[in-house]
């Protein structure tokens, strides 16, 4: 099979901030992907200039918000119809800080559990780091549970740490256009440990 995908989108902010009047190009962006066979490609790029608040700027004036561009692309490839082999890498640049990202991700399905592993990489002009994330979910009553987690080395101004981030989340769908979300997070390493809870309540129109 083979399948074509593009989108682009631009954002004009009418409104004035610090940097001048509006009617100004603040956001482009689009994408491509392609599906031939087993193999997926996707290219994306875009634009940005962040909304500069004049009272934000009046009380901090040495600080620098300009333009950042960033370009990516993707790989997919069906190795079997239960294995996924793919890459992903973006570089993003603006305000003098370049950084860049690349993974290679591997996901399985095996006995109605989805598997996954992705190794990463971390190049920028403040932080670099390397790791690994992983997760498994199953299908658990009416909805599905997923575990993830994922093990960092960060190294940022010349000091090295370790970060760990594990997730729990399980999503139930009811009625007929009802769903509610739940995720509880711990994460710890590099600075105090810290516990999030997230819950959503989804309504389907």
């Amino acid at each position: 099979t083979r399948s074509l995908v593009l989108h682009g989108d631009a954002l004009v902010d009418l409104a004035a901030d610090a940097s001048g009047k509006g009617g100004r190009l603040t956001r482009a962006a689009g994408f491509i992907r392609n599906r031939r066979g087993r193999l997926t490609a996707g290219l994306s790029a875009g634009y940005d200039k962040p909304f500069l608040d004049r009272a934000f700027v009046a009380e901090l004036p040495d600080i620098v918000y300009g333009v950042r561009t960033f370009a990516g692309g993707e790989l997919d490839y069906a190795w079997r119809p239960d294995l996924t082999l793919g890459s992903t890498a973006r570089v993003s640049t603006g305000d003098g800080f370049t950084s860049g990202y690349a993974d290679v991700i591997g996901s399985m399905i095996r006995d109605r559990v989805r598997y996954t592993a992705a190794p990463h990489v971390v190049l920028g002009t403040l932080v670099d780091e390397v790791g690994v994330r992983a997760g498994v979910g199953w299908p658990v009553w009416h909805g599905d549970l997923d575990l993830l987690g994922s093990f960092d080395r960060v190294c940022a101004n010349g000091e090295k740490a370790w970060a760990g981030l594990g997730r729990t989340a399980y999503s139930l769908a009811f009625w007929d256009r009802w769903r509610a979300s739940g995720a509880l997070e711990f994460a710890g390493g590099d600075g105090p440990p810290r516990l999030f809870v997230f819950l959503l309540l989804a309504y389907r129109l």
